[in-house]
């Protein structure tokens, strides 16, 4: 029995010992080669997704993280937030990000319900970009995943 106790332990120290640098090395490798949102990367999606819309008003936060802005020590990803149609919602931006999304290549396109008329959601290259629409305004969204 008491050798038994003895390989298990083995067992557990070797997975800690192994295992901790092991998940911090692949923690470090798995964020290489992603490219942070900038303002000009968020300008430049917009534009690709909705050429033809002039927007009304635009926003760039950094450290934004699980729904909500973080501490000015705290890391976190950052979010662009574009609007349109103001003073009504732009129903037509819908079909115009879904055909621009298609012919230029983002992922399969998810629609979201809501407001006066859906608006579509898709990931791509690290980034979440989502077209809402309330009665006020359109929302083109992007933060980082």
């Amino acid at each position: 029995m008491r050798h038994r106790l003895r390989g298990v332990a083995m067992v557990l120290l070797g997975a800690v010992l192994f295992g901790t640098p092991g998940l911090a090395l692949c923690s470090w490798y798995g964020g290489r080669g992603t490219v942070p949102l900038s303002f000009e990367r968020a300008t430049g999606i917009a534009a690709e997704l909705l050429p033809q819309a002039e927007s009304a008003g635009m926003g760039f936060e950094r450290g934004f993280g699980y729904g909500t802005f973080l501490a000015s020590d705290d890391f976190g990803s950052s979010r662009a937030t574009f609007q349109y149609g103001i003073p009504r919602a732009d129903c037509a931006l819908s079909d115009q990000l879904r055909q621009n999304a298609a012919s230029k290549g983002w992922p399969t396109l998810h629609r979201v319900s809501g407001g006066p008329c859906d608006g579509w959601r898709t990931e791509a290259d690290g980034l979440d970009v989502t077209l809402t629409h309330r009665d006020t305004v359109s929302t083109l969204i992007s933060t980082e995943t």
